[in-house]
């Protein structure tokens, strides 16, 4: 039997092949009408992700299982994709919905207690603690998942991070003239912006010329 994948304190689906319900993604992300998986299937990156799985698996004689497949009606309906469809919807709705879903399919991958709604944007995620974390050594192919999806989470945190307003510093009348006197002797804006600590487009007003 499966282990759950657990997003916040919503439970993921998942059906006989192991693919996952991207019904339950959807209103684990906050259920937002413009993030409804009918809409992402329509956009072309998401066709062409599923056609290049869905090739991949005819070459290695996994036709049988289709990447994605909708159940209507009944108690399990919803739409259930396989695992490179759940992370690439995820990035679709936001960095930060993604940033969820690898952590908690990471921590169950793991074995381990998966981490609270807060921590899943504090704690850093390492590959070394994650693998220490485990009850037991974990396998080659989790070590390698960890690896590669630690870099990718560093990746999306720096990407979360707001970006810092650069403190504005006014102009003096002494740079006015420093950057003038250089001009005049034959010195570049660049050369000029590096002397006195501003950029070139700033270098370039204080030394035009007005009359």
């Amino acid at each position: 039997m499966n282990q759950a994948l657990s997003i916040g304190s919503m439970s993921i689906r998942q059906d006989e092949h192991g693919r996952y319900c991207l019904s339950d993604l959807f209103r684990a992300s906050g259920g937002l009408q413009q993030h409804r998986p009918s809409k992402w299937l329509a956009n072309k990156q998401a066709q062409e992700l599923i056609a290049e799985i869905s090739e991949a698996r005819i070459r290695a004689s996994e036709a049988g299982i289709p990447a994605l497949t909708v159940v209507k009606g009944g108690n399990n309906q919803g739409t259930y994709a396989c695992r490179e469809l759940v992370y690439c919807y995820a990035m679709w709705i936001s960095a930060a919905f993604h940033l969820k879903v690898i952590r908690s399919y990471d921590a169950l991958m793991l074995g381990k207690e998966q981490p609270a709604q807060a921590q899943l944007f504090t704690q850093p995620c390492q590959a070394t603690e994650l693998t220490e974390a485990a009850a037991t050594p974990a396998p080659a192919v989790l070590q390698k998942l960890c690896a590669t999806q630690a870099r990718l989470i560093e990746l999306l945190e720096a990407q979360l991070k707001p970006k810092a307003k650069r403190e504005h510093k006014p102009v003096t009348e002494d740079e006015v003239r420093l950057a003038r006197a250089l001009k005049a002797q034959g010195m570049s804006n660049r050369a000029i912006a590096r002397q006195i600590g501003r950029n070139e487009g700033t270098v370039s007003l204080l030394t035009r010329v007005t009359h």
